[in-house]
């Protein structure tokens, strides 16, 4: 073999691994915005609105 096909043979392995870690992190964000209770939802969306009075508070300054 020459190094043009062990390059390409290496490149092909990587990409491959990287679209596999890829599609793991995406389906563990999918799984995790699925299963959230209605308590975690709340908490949330309370602190999201803490954030956005702070915000207008400020300005929009950070």
């Amino acid at each position: 073999m020459d190094i043009d096909k062990i390059s390409m043979t290496v490149l092909l392995i990587l990409m491959i691994i990287g679209f596999v870690i890829a599609f793991g992190i995406f389906l563990m964000i999918v799984n995790e915005n699925m299963n959230k209770t209605d308590e975690k939802r709340r908490l949330e969306d309370e602190e999201q609105m803490e954030y956005l009075k702070n915000y207008k508070r400020k300005g929009g300054k950070h």
